[in-house]
């Protein structure tokens, strides 16, 4: 299951707020135990500007602070179709498990939505989980980034044509190069990365999507069993441990 998680105020939020925040998405991340495989994907897409545009816009309700909505409104969407040139970040959390049977699998999942979902918004963040549709929709515009036309889908339509769900997403060719691969008129390139830093801003992800390119990062996690964890950091430790040893005698011959 994929669910989409939209934005929160952490970057103008006070430090004790962001440290809770921060605690509360922690939260959600522990749901998943070592039976369950999880991935966060977060991706610039070029997506249709009348959907992109209905994305900001706030809803009016029954009192006197519509006229002010619709100017919120309307600054949003001017800042929108200004920076981000057809272009949306969207946030998704997938998860999958392995069941001996569809319903048994089904249920598991629809209760581990329900606490991710609940998760999300324990920190004010909207989350909701997409539909076989929507799915799809996420799917066309990552495999046709420079495309034109808006994704259309219809399940009757599909079944009487006799066609699958993805002659919907597929894009018109696809090639791969030993550097680099070709997506219908787009090219790509994969890469993976190993940090090593020993702190790293929390703007990082933000700054990678400010890029202005149709640009995906993944972030792919299968938890460890708690002792399995345990044993893992423990031999970790141990090793910092003896560096530092072997450094300071490097530096004690050296007269450091």
């Amino acid at each position: 299951m994929t669910v989409q998680f939209f934005d929160t105020n952490y970057s103008i939020a006070e430090f004790d707020e962001q440290n809770n925040i921060f605690s509360k998405y922690c939260d959600v991340i522990n749901l998943f135990d070592n039976t369950i495989k999880f991935q966060l994907t977060f991706e610039n897409q070029n997506r249709s500007k009348d959907k992109l545009i209905k994305t900001v816009q706030i809803p009016q309700q029954d009192d006197d602070f519509n006229a002010i909505r619709q100017e919120y409104s309307k600054m949003l969407t001017d800042k929108l179709l200004k920076g981000a040139n057809g272009q949306s970040a969207r946030k998704f959390l997938t998860f999958g498990i392995e069941s001996a049977s569809y319903k048994a699998a089904r249920a598991k999942l629809m209760s581990i939505k329900n606490d991710v979902i609940k998760g999300f918004k324990a920190f004010g963040v909207e989350a909701e989980l997409l539909d076989g549709p929507a799915r799809l929709e996420a799917l066309y515009y990552a495999l046709n980034p420079y495309g034109n036309q808006n994704f259309v889908f219809d399940w009757d339509s599909m079944l009487k044509a006799g066609m699958d769900t993805k002659d919907f997403i597929c894009p018109k060719s696809m090639k791969f190069n030993k550097q680099d691969f070709e997506i219908g008129n787009a090219y790509g390139s994969v890469f993976g990365m190993n940090i090593l830093a020993g702190e790293l801003p929390d703007e990082i992800l933000r700054d990678f999507l400010e890029m202005q390119n149709l640009f995906c990062v993944n972030i792919h996690a299968e938890p460890l069993d708690q002792i399995d964890a345990l044993k893992f950091v423990k031999k970790k430790l141990t090793n910092v441990n003896q560096m530092k040893v072997d450094e300071q005698k490097k530096a004690s011959q050296a007269g450091i």
